[in-house]
């Protein structure tokens, strides 16, 4: 059932200009609710040859120090946010990324997921395919997709002048939400 109480909110990040714009997303709609804000990386195991094992420590140690900079860089960034007034907490985990973005979700009773996306259009899409995508497809809660615009540009819309109204009129549309949502499932 959909509650307003301990709402948290996924926010995936690359540390790409796509994810910063989809973490200034999420900590709008998480500031009116008081939300928790997951801040996650996923680092992806690292495939080389048989042929390369005499590397294999060589790229163990890469492995090891790219986990440790990402967990500082997660780290930092949800020491930022909490700077903000915000709870949050950085998280570093390995896998496929859709994977482990669905699962950390389930895992945790996260309400919203909001990532951003490449935009990648033909056969860049096609090769590389959409994390975004996926998550979409596998996530059990609602997912926010927050893309560039059309000219490409990954810049964040300015906050309202007014925050009062539109954290009353968002309070105010979850709350609608949430009793439709207890009604469903009265039936």
């Amino acid at each position: 059932m959909f509650t307003l109480s301990n709402f948290s909110i996924l926010v995936p990040t690359d540390f790409s200009d796509f994810a910063t714009r989809a973490l200034e997303y999420a900590k709008a709609i998480a500031k009116p609710l008081h939300a928790t804000l997951h801040i996650v990386h996923v680092l992806e195991p690292a495939a080389y040859m048989p042929q390369w094992e005499m590397l294999s420590s060589a790229f163990e140690e890469i492995a090891l120090k790219m986990q440790q900079q990402a967990g500082r860089d997660v780290e930092e960034l949800a020491a930022a946010i909490q700077k903000e007034g915000l709870e949050a907490k950085g998280v570093v985990l390995g896998g496929t990324p859709h994977n482990e973005i669905v699962k950390y979700a389930a895992d945790n009773d996260i309400q919203l997921i909001v990532i951003g996306t490449h935009g990648r259009r033909g056969l860049e899409h096609f090769f590389v395919g959409s994390t975004t995508e996926r998550v979409i497809r596998l996530a059990q809660c609602p997912v926010l997709s927050v893309h560039a615009d059309k000219t490409g540009a990954t810049h964040v819309a300015q906050p309202a002048q007014h925050e009062d109204k539109v954290s009353e009129n968002t309070h105010h549309r979850f709350t609608r939400l949430e009793r439709k949502s207890t009604l469903a499932s009265n039936y």
